[in-house]
């Protein structure tokens, strides 16, 4: 990509060998930090030198129009977005607001036929997308370059890259929130987001799913994706890692929101029920996410269900919790992303389709749609026919177009594609 920041050749992704599984609760964090010991004193080390060489100088933060922190290095690029959402058709207006996935490691022609056919917003890659950083970068480009066919505006290209055991792609950073945690500074989170930004931009990949801004629970379901259980410690780490992705010109999405650190499972693996009361929330879990709303370009909202509202609907199709407490309350004028809005529709009994539109009606923006092409085309086509109905106002679509389009804009998506 044009203007992207390049990995340094000191720095180079190490291999953690880890995947993406979720580990078993009935591990105990005391156990993982006697073996992430000897590591974590290699990281430290690692730090104390960056630091030494003033890489470490904080970049002075900017905010778009629409209040996402902007990539420092570099003016933004292209058109104001507002006129750009105005000049959209109606079918492409739809498709900046999802993010979908795609299947396999390379662009064969019915991936680059999907990708052609409309004017995504993003693509998300996991796991099954990626066997080397070659071969990502190959699979990203051939992305970037189908996807401009259908117009002038990159897309967003996402992974879930955590860290350790939540990362969609082993060997490349960072290393497991729990060994950054252990390091007692938040500069290691923030040394770490750097690094990994730099690795996934130098591979194709502009957004990260990440950081987990959970507070864990001992044997919850976020204990070794989480930077702690204290309120403030995750806060300040979150914090910093937002500021090494935003230094490495890496859009961050951190979430979920409001927390799932004390769900009754990981929600990635089903439906999962958080059952703590609106004043427990925001004394615990909304602290991280208080802190990461100033500075975040966008933040998923979780698909977990919660006692403190009707305990039965996944946040994200709740207004109450994305346009009410996470846009209303805490003033966040990035962009709202779901999460897997397939799962989230068999969590509350709907068809893709419906579950689209009530994300949108509950306020996101960025609709993610991973699996195959029938379930991202019934939601997109829900979404465009409740637009073209009149039953989904053309400026409530423009109004989420504008902040996607803003940010791709802040960080550098809408110019020339990269060679």
């Amino acid at each position: 990509m044009t203007g992207a920041p390049k990995p340094p050749a000191e720095e180079p992704p190490g291999d953690t060998g880890e995947g993406d599984a979720p580990a078993p609760a009935s591990r105990s964090r005391t156990a993982l930090m006697a073996a992430l010991a000897f590591g974590l004193g290699v990281l430290v080390a690692v730090v104390l030198g960056l630091r030494n060489t003033g890489d470490d100088a904080p970049g002075t933060q900017r905010r778009t129009a629409t209040g996402a922190t902007a990539a420092p290095a570099g003016p933004p690029s292209g058109e104001d977005p507002a006129l750009l959402a105005s000049r959209l058709t109606g079918p492409d207006l739809v498709a900046q607001l999802f993010l979908v996935g795609v299947r396999g490691q390379d662009a064969d022609a019915a991936v680059k036929r999907r990708l052609r056919s409309r004017l995504w917003g993003g693509v998300a890659l996991g796991r099954a997308n990626f066997s080397s950083p070659r071969q990502l970068t190959a699979l990203t480009a051939e992305i970037d370059r189908n996807v401009r066919v259908a117009g002038p505006v990159g897309p967003l290209i996402a992974a879930r890259q955590l860290g350790g055991e939540g990362s969609a792609f082993a060997g490349l950073p960072p290393v497991a929130p729990i060994a950054q945690a252990a390091a007692g500074r938040p500069v290691v989170a923030r040394t770490q987001a750097r690094r990994a930004g730099r690795a996934l931009r130098a591979a194709g990949v502009n957004t990260t799913l990440a950081p987990n801004a959970d507070v864990a629970t001992a044997g919850g379901p976020s204990d070794e994706r989480s930077f702690g259980e204290d309120p403030r410690r995750v806060a300040a780490f979150v914090t910093a890692a937002l500021q090494g992705y935003r230094e490495a010109g890496t859009v961050a999405v951190p979430g979920p929101f409001p927390g799932a650190g004390a769900a009754s499972q990981d929600p990635g693996l089903g439906p999962a029920s958080v059952g703590l009361s609106l004043p427990e929330l925001r004394e615990r879990d909304l602290v991280p996410f208080v802190a990461a709303a100033r500075v975040a370009p966008a933040i998923q909202v979780s698909n977990a269900v919660y006692a403190a509202y009707d305990g039965a609907t996944p946040a994200a199709l709740l207004p109450a919790i994305a346009g009410g407490l996470l846009r209303r309350e805490l003033r966040f004028g990035g962009v709202i992303v779901t999460d897997d809005l397939v799962a989230t529709a068999e969590i509350a009994g709907l068809d893709p389709g419906r579950a689209a539109l009530a994300a949108l009606h509950a306020g996101a923006d960025l609709l993610y749609v991973p699996g195959g092409p029938r379930e991202q085309e019934a939601a997109y086509a829900a979404v465009l026919r409740a637009y073209q109905q009149g039953r989904l106002a053309t400026a409530r679509l423009r109004a989420s177009a504008t902040r996607v389009l803003a940010l791709k804009r802040a960080y550098r998506l809408l110019g020339p594609p990269r060679p």
